[in-house]
């Protein structure tokens, strides 16, 4: 059997068996309701549904076997409810409900006698007036972990329940908040603001967090000032190129606790030396030095290759008759190959203003490549073959020809492989907007806390 036809018939067996599920969805199900099986039953004859919504054995069955289901569940309710056990009951009553609503979605209504909600309702505030005032009394003792816990489940219950969404907002928030309070006493302003932003985010301004996120910004923001980066190699423009970049990188970071500002000049005189005392100073200075840049031209290497030139003809036959051959005609064609390269070495720092600390420190050699490999033929791309061959006019031992599809992709792909080399200055940019990346990635993750 061909390989088409045997993927349809898998095709057709699936099919059929898809199709076909959900009776055999329903057969279990009879299976397991004659044995008396009803929660079993129902299992299958709702699989079935979900399969077939409109096969009527199905729905009748899941009708009449659900109902078994739900009043085992509304008696084991009424059972905890006339033992007192206030939990149980609430909770049998909801799983009552839950399966209720799960035949309802398939369109399966049971009979469900109205009195159950009545008895739910009653012993329902009964559970929930003892747990809310089991929580309230451990929010005021301060153990807001059990009193979330508690106000979590009382919400899922009853989401309206008095003032349950206010005091699970304290239980939550409160300890956030304070522990918030104890950061900034520690002088951990960074850790307070992301603190103080969880609330934010999740309650809104409880008590005076919004304030009090923008106080722990200023006070661990750290102001930064791009000295000019001293240069050794003899690329004079790259100084300004890495300062320049490392400044746009920064302020593209927008990260909360840094902020660039300029470099303030050095006074040469008693009035300029007023001026930078008014000044904003920075807390941090960010020194680099280009201790070396080379770079590498690379000489384009040619080399001529053999191949063969695949072509089709017809040749007759002393009959008359013709038939068809494929002829190798040994030709040459070039490939040529050529890499380039750039090297910067590069250190920066980050020194406090007030200790000279250095507060970080990297040092980088980077290099940066690119390599072209190609091929040329002044002819048929599509019909030109790989391999080898000693003498054009000759047959010889030696000779190979390389038809197969592995070479054949190889050497194509060199046909139409990229010719031209990446410039200096190209490959010059590339090495700077790394160095920069790199740079403010260090700087950004230096944190005092």
């Amino acid at each position: 059997m061909k390989k088409p036809l045997k993927f349809i018939v898998l095709l057709l067996i699936l099919f059929v068996g898809f199709s076909c599920s959900y009776k055999r969805y329903a057969k279990k199900a009879v299976k397991f309701e004659e044995q008396g099986m009803y929660q079993k039953a129902a299992d299958w004859f709702y699989q079935s549904v979900l399969e077939k919504r409109d096969y009527m054995e199905a729905q009748m069955g899941l009708k009449r076997t659900g109902q078994y289901v739900i009043d085992d569940l509304y008696q084991n309710f009424m059972l905890a409810y006339n033992q007192g056990n206030d939990k149980q009951a609430v909770y049998q009553y909801l799983e009552a409900v839950d399966y209720e609503q799960k035949l309802l979605a398939v369109d399966v209504k049971l009979s469900i006698p109205p009195y159950y909600e009545e008895y739910y309702n009653e012993i329902k505030n009964e559970y929930l007036n003892k747990q809310y005032s089991e929580a309230v009394k451990r929010l005021n003792d301060e153990d807001f972990s059990t009193a979330e816990t508690i106000f979590r489940e009382i919400k899922s219950i009853d989401v309206s329940y008095k003032d349950v969404n206010d005091k699970l907002d304290i239980a939550i928030y409160e300890p956030k908040y304070r522990h918030a309070i104890e950061q900034m006493g520690n002088k951990k302003y960074r850790s307070a603001y992301y603190l103080f932003g969880e609330i934010l985010n999740g309650y809104g301004n409880y008590k005076e967090s919004a304030d009090l996120q923008i106080e722990c910004k200023e006070k661990s923001t750290l102001k930064i000032a791009i000295q000019d980066i001293e240069n050794q190699s003899n690329k004079a423009e790259l100084s300004h190129q890495i300062k320049s970049k490392i400044i746009t990188e920064l302020n593209n970071a927008n990260h909360p606790f840094f902020k660039v500002i300029e470099m303030p000049e050095k006074p040469t005189s008693r009035r300029n030396q007023e001026f930078t005392n008014k000044s904003i100073q920075p807390d941090a200075i960010i020194k680099g030095v280009i201790y070396k840049y080379t770079n590498n031209a690379g000489r384009l290497q040619n080399k001529e290759k053999h191949g063969y030139l695949e072509t089709t003809k017809q040749y007759q036959n002393p009959d008359g008759t013709t038939y068809t051959a494929t002829d190798y005609e040994k030709v040459k064609y070039n490939e040529y190959e050529q890499q380039r390269s750039v090297n910067i070495q590069f250190e920066v720092s980050m020194v406090d203003t007030r200790t000279n600390e250095v507060l970080m420190m990297r040092n980088f050699n980077l290099i940066h490549k690119d390599h072209i490999h190609y091929a040329e033929f002044k002819g048929n791309h599509q019909a030109l073959i790989p391999g080898y061959w000693k003498n054009k006019n000759s047959i010889s031992n030696e000779d190979i020809i390389k038809n197969n599809h592995i070479d054949r992709k190889k050497l194509y792909q060199l046909l139409n492989a990229r010719q031209e080399i990446k410039d200096f200055n190209t490959l010059s940019t590339e090495i700077v907007n790394e160095i920069s990346n790199q740079t403010v990635n260090n700087i950004i993750k230096y944190n005092p806390e």
